[in-house]
């Protein structure tokens, strides 16, 4: 009985949430490796080879899950500043014609087949609305901070009900913990692709 309650406490502890389509299917990648690609060209005030450099930081923090095998594959930048499936783009780009709600620091798209599979994905970051740094500046917002809560949602987590893990739904300016991830998104990533090759 003891043994019992614990195990329960143990699976309804977890905070992660998961996307699903419109068929209530869970959203997951099912080909390696995840390619995309960096527009810069709207990164005003920016360093673009930092912007580059941490782009690719932010995708390696689910590389190095223990139990997932994980593959992200930058493939360069590109002109492509756009949300569009049928570009055959998995785009990242900074957005100035900002038409979401502009409270929102970034949004990916992803697009799945019925049973869940993703086959695509864009990133747009909204710098319409926010000022962005890459040093953890008080008054802006940390890009790697947000590249990496947007590569969760690439990968198909939704927000967390943990306010530490990198998928918690809000962030601050100046913050730096959503850089790494939590063991909440680690269990998140791992429900996902465990045993899986992706």
């Amino acid at each position: 009985l003891l043994l019992l309650l614990m195990l329960t406490t143990l699976t309804t502890a977890q905070a992660f949430e998961v996307k699903h389509n419109d068929n209530h299917a869970v959203l997951r990648w099912g080909a390696a490796p995840i390619r995309y690609s960096l527009n810069v060209s709207g990164a005003e005030g920016l360093d673009p080879e930092r912007v580059e450099t941490l782009v690719q930081l932010a995708a390696s923090q689910f590389e190095s899950i223990s139990g997932v095998d994980i593959a992200f594959q930058y493939e360069g930048l590109t002109e492509n500043a756009q949300v569009d499936f049928d570009d055959g783009i998995n785009t990242i780009y900074f957005e100035h014609d900002w038409d979401r709600d502009a409270d929102l620091l970034a949004v990916t798209d992803i697009w799945s087949v019925e049973d869940g599979e993703i086959i695509a994905f864009d990133m747009a970051i909204n710098v319409n609305h926010h000022d962005w740094s890459t040093g953890g500046e008080d008054a802006s917002n940390d890009l790697f901070n947000t590249l990496t809560h947007e590569f969760g949602h690439v990968l198909g987590l939704d927000h967390s009900h943990d306010e530490s893990a990198t998928m918690y739904g809000s962030t601050q300016q100046g913050e730096l913990t959503k850089r790494d991830l939590a063991n909440d998104d680690r269990d998140a990533i791992r429900y996902l692709y465990e045993g899986q090759e992706v």
